[in-house]
């Protein structure tokens, strides 16, 4: 081989090698890559799996929430399927049947699944309808089928396999019985109720081959006459005939609506309820009704301005999972549901370990709080505002250091604060305090002369803002440390996170607004004196050399792993100039090593350098917040593709907002692939409701202060006792490990690729001078 051929073999070797461990931009294109889609109440969620072995209602959970407090399991599925069937030229259960196409009515909770029915020479069209209706004041839902003509004569069927029994799988000790019009079911698990729209033409109970599933498909009619049935595993069913068929242009209709409940003591309520709704209306009838009662919603919302088609139904649809996420259950002795926002809504199938985030975050909940105040939602922002502070809080005062009164973390169902805990201790998150009350001020600047907020000043002066007051270090004028908005936990690892630090000024920023209208000059001139301080600690401890801000000052200070991109609050709420060299070195940054795709094409951030898998997913609530300060800083091309790539992901999966994107190919099908709790909430839908208020000409919030012209350096007094007490239960399994939330994909940092780049370089520089010193021709 010439002396040329083997330069050239020997380049194009590094090259080749560099080529494979550069990282590349992933090819990225919005798909589906998730099939459920829930409905819910604020009582309850019902929700349709099209997962290839599904096709079917899967789930039905009575409480949206997770739990109810510390001592209570977690809500259960009390679902095993539902669906419809017909019997013309031959049996076919619709689960067995590939739908033509599943959809919301956009901007509403109404499921339509639409499917063609083989029969013989004659197909059958059909719709059917699931949703978890909003007039109904308690836990249920309604499925509808429309047959529409022409059709030939034939027989319609409903499947409903509750497990509302005892033992492991809930299917032992079953009991069904007639119940006035009505059928009624019970067991140790609780108790469901079922009505049809007028009378079937018949009804069956069984299990086996003796369930309503298989008598159907042998061709034999329900007949059932007893008025009471006891067994495991029950499954009922109904008949309706249609001997002559449906007329060309016409269309059928039948249905069946369920309330169910965990307590089969509550269910002859529930059923009371459920009669009063279904009482003289048709199928259609509830229909209408439940899309005039979205309409009435949607109208009630002030949309930003200058979007586009695609654009507005991401919003409407955004609209309706934020309300589906909230609370409706009235407030008792027992506890004070009402009104919290959860953080996503359950699944109907997660996959093992997987964290589900159908709980009331104080951080989600706010900036869905937010965005519903920007969208004229007030009273729904306001009930998400009283919710908090009504609820039972203050059970880490030991850890806080001070009386407090916002969660440290999130709430159980019944109102009451709750954190979580692993081998490292709970999360304490201060953030919590600023994120509440930027919320609020967000909340009552929306609706100035209402003064609803003014009954419970003493919490939010005496226990909320004058608590981030004397949290504020005098050292270091930071937020003392915590575990933050990535729960990092205690015992070690709790530190001055920037993010906190800047949610702190942002919410005495609002509480000093809130002190001028309750005439109290003292208090409006701490809380500005206060986050003035704040913003001159950020300025003098959180910047690196390069004027990157870090995400905390412990990682800054080592020297290790201490970019997060969580710190880009700073330039959406004006800490600092969007055109100066703070703001644009550090998006820069984050542009240069966080982001994964292609420039002003698809592709987002992942959230910081930390390292572990879930860390290194992207993130669509940090690609909606990136996309604020990219605007702010002139960067509006990046901007927008940015959002444009959420609105088409989010539009290829019926406008639900996934919490991750896939990155890597480890059990990631493809890249993008949704990861993670779906639909998000506040980190879905509220995000992008400010994304696009903010791109529209929203310029930075102004601040109300400069910072402090002095530094900080003070002693600081100890003021906790340094031990952790909690009665709360282990996480067990919800908190999210590499591969834990189902998606073991493998992540390719710039960090690590690093490592690889520099050993590649060194290994061609080393072969490159050798060959030099032996063959100078070389």
């Amino acid at each position: 081989m010439s002396e040329t051929m083997k330069k050239i073999y020997f380049y194009l070797s590094c090259f080749l090698v560099l080529f494979i461990f550069i990282p590349q931009a992933h090819s990225q294109v919005p798909h589906l890559s998730f099939y459920e889609m829930p409905s819910s109440n604020g009582y309850s969620s019902v929700h349709y799996s099209f997962h290839e072995s599904d096709r079917k209602t899967a789930a039905f959970y009575p409480h949206i929430y997770r739990k109810w407090n510390a001592n209570t399991p977690d809500t259960p599925n009390l679902l095993y399927d539902a669906y419809f069937g017909i019997r013309a030229a031959e049996a076919l259960w619709f689960s067995s049947i590939v739908e033509d196409e599943i959809s919301y009515e956009n901007g509403t909770g109404i499921i339509v699944v639409e499917r063609t029915i083989p029969s013989g020479t004659e197909n059958i069209s059909v719709k059917s309808y699931i949703f978890s209706p909003f007039e109904l004041e308690t836990s249920g839902y309604v499925m509808l089928l429309e047959i529409q003509g022409p059709a030939p004569p034939l027989v319609a069927f409903s499947l409903h396999n509750f497990h509302v029994g005892g033992g492991e799988f809930r299917i032992e000790n079953e009991t069904l019985s007639i119940n006035g019009t009505g059928m009624l079911e019970a067991g140790a698990s609780g108790g469901v109720y079922y009505r049809t729209f007028g009378s079937a033409d018949g009804y069956s109970v069984g299990s086996g081959s003796q369930s309503p599933y298989q008598i159907m498909l042998d061709g034999s009619d329900f007949d059932d006459s007893e008025s009471q049935f006891e067994g495991d595993d029950q499954a009922l069913g109904y008949q309706f005939n249609l001997p002559a068929g449906v007329a060309s242009g016409e269309s059928v209709w039948l249905g069946v609506v369920i309330g169910a409940g965990e307590s089969s003591q509550d269910i002859s309520t529930i059923a009371q309820i459920v009669n009063a709704y279904v009482e003289g209306e048709t199928p259609q009838g509830i229909l209408q009704k439940e899309r005039d009662n979205w309409t009435n919603y949607q109208n009630s919302a002030q949309l930003p301005a200058n979007i586009d088609e695609e654009e507005e139904k991401l919003l409407r649809q955004g609209l309706a999972v934020l309300r589906f996420a909230q609370v409706r259950e009235p407030n008792t002795e027992d506890g004070s549901p009402f009104g919290q926002i959860l953080a996503a809504l359950p699944k109907a199938r997660p996959a093992e370990g997987e964290g589900i985030w159908n709980m009331a975050w104080v951080r989600d909940g706010s900036y869905g709080i937010a965005a519903l105040a920007q969208v004229g939602l007030l009273e729904e922002a306001r009930h998400g505002l009283e919710f908090m502070l009504n609820a039972q809080s203050g059970e880490y005062e030991h850890a806080v250091g001070y009386p407090y009164h916002i969660s440290i973390c999130r709430y159980y169902g019944s109102g009451r604060e709750e954190t979580d805990s692993n081998q490292n201790g709970p999360n304490i998150e201060y953030d919590d305090f600023g994120l509440f009350l930027w919320a609020l001020t967000t909340t009552v600047l929306a609706e100035p002369n209402n003064d609803w907020w003014k009954q419970y000043w003493p919490i939010i002066r005496d226990l909320t803002a004058d608590v981030l007051v004397k949290l504020t270090e005098r050292s270091t004028f930071l937020i003392a440390p915590d575990s933050s908005i990535w729960e990092r936990h205690w015992n070690g690892n709790e530190k001055h996170f920037t993010y906190t630090s800047i949610m702190a000024v942002k919410g005495l920023c609002g509480a000093s607004l809130l002190a001028a209208m309750m005439d109290e000059p003292e208090k409006e001139e701490e809380y500005l004196k206060t986050a003035a301080e704040i913003i001159r600690g950020i300025e003098v401890n959180l910047l690196d050399s390069n004027n990157i801000l870090a995400g905390s000052l412990e990682e800054l200070e080592t020297d290790s792993g201490y970019i997060d991109l969580a710190v880009v609050e700073a330039f959406n709420f004006g800490l600092f100039d969007p055109d100066g060299v703070v703001t644009q070195s550090t998006l820069n940054h984050f542009n240069d090593y966080f982001f994964d795709g292609v420039e002003n094409g698809h592709g987002g951030y992942f959230r910081n350098d930390d390292g572990d898998w879930y860390d290194y997913q992207e993130w669509s609530f940090i690609d909606l917040r990136v996309s604020i300060a990219l605007g702010l800083a002139g960067m509006e091309t990046r901007r927008d593709a940015l959002l444009n790539w959420v609105l088409e992901q989010s539009a290829a999966n019926n406008y639900l907002m996934g919490e991750l994107y896939c990155r890597g190919d480890i059990n990631c099908e493809q890249r993008g692939d949704y990861k993670g709790s779906i639909p998000m909430v506040g980190f879905g839908p509220g995000a992008y409701i400010l994304a696009l208020k903010a791109r529209n000409g929203q310029g930075p919030t102004e601040l109300c202060t400069e910072a402090a012209e002095y530094d900080p350096g003070l002693e600081d007094p100890d003021t906790t006792d340094g031990g952790i007490e909690t009665d709360i239960e282990q996480d067990s399994g919800q908190s999210i490990t590499p591969g834990g939330s189902g998606c073991s994909c493998s992540h390719f940092s710039g960090s690590e690729n690093t490592n690889y780049l520099v050993f590649i370089f060194i290994f061609c520089a080393v072969f490159f001078i050798r060959r030099r010193q032996l063959n100078p021709d070389f």
